[in-house]
């Protein structure tokens, strides 16, 4: 039986701040790198597990990221429900591509807020 206490506590999850970290430092290193990032995530038809292997793949020539990159690895649970269902990597997929639209959309985000703040 799927021990649910013991699965909480092997997981840690990822933190916004995390993401966001990750996902500058991608951007900051290689344009290119990241919007293949996007392109990977955006694959609607692949299972997290696909999509964290086609990750590995991108950063295997930066062996930081590739390192950092585990930190988001879907969990294997004990008992699987469904082999497409891996609610950390779906997690982290969700906020990394939200935290990309933030950082594509920051500057014109803050002149709108500046504009109707009136500063």
């Amino acid at each position: 039986m799927f021990d649910f206490n013991s699965f909480l506590s092997r997981w840690n999850p990822v933190t916004f701040e995390e993401s966001l970290d990750f996902v500058k430092k991608v951007k900051a290193r290689d344009y290119q790198l990241y919007l293949s990032l996007f392109d990977i995530l955006s694959q609607k038809e692949q299972t997290p597990p696909e999509i964290y292997h086609n990750l590995l793949f991108l950063f295997q020539d930066h062996d930081d990221l590739c390192k950092e990159l585990m930190r988001f690895k879907p969990h294997v649970r004990e008992r699987r429900i469904n082999s497409h269902n891996s609610f950390g990597m779906s997690l982290l997929l969700m906020s990394v591509f939200l935290l990309g639209l933030l950082l594509m959309f920051e500057q014109p985000l803050r002149y709108v807020i500046q504009q109707s703040l009136g500063t």
